[in-house]
């Protein structure tokens, strides 16, 4: 199953992505936000696990929600 965390690199949103990789179920992690600074950093801090997909935008951005 996968799962998309909006505003996934805010404080929230990263408790749910660590909560969310210790799921068995887990085949795809989308972590979506504008912010390119935090996103970077926790690319780093997250980069072995292979199911994480980042994406940049915003979630008034219709299309770039179900584009992701």
């Amino acid at each position: 199953m996968n799962c998309l965390i909006t505003g996934g690199t805010g404080s929230l949103g990263t408790a749910l992505v660590r909560s969310g990789l210790d799921q068995a179920w887990l085949e795809r992690l989308i972590i979506f936000s504008r912010d390119e600074a935090k996103q970077h950093e926790q690319r780093r801090a997250m980069s072995s696990d292979s199911r994480i997909s980042w994406v940049i935008g915003d979630v008034r951005d219709l299309n770039r929600i179900v584009s992701s």
